[in-house]
């Protein structure tokens, strides 16, 4: 199961419609890692983390 499927990303919000449900279990549940959204939501996670360790501030 994707570990950002209760994350509420608007970004994965069309994937997890109703309309889609055959799909989205499909994708969220099986073959998560090669989801697009899914290798951006953990290149942001493996950023912030980076910038974190630097000590960099994010701009608010």
């Amino acid at each position: 199961m994707c570990p950002f499927v209760n994350a509420s990303d608007p970004r994965c919000a069309a994937k997890l419609a109703l309309s889609n449900l055959t799909r989205a279990f499909a994708d969220c549940a099986g073959t998560y890692a090669q989801c697009v959204i899914y290798r951006r939501l953990m290149r942001d996670r493996q950023d912030l983390a980076y910038d974190h360790h630097r000590g960099v501030r994010l701009a608010s």
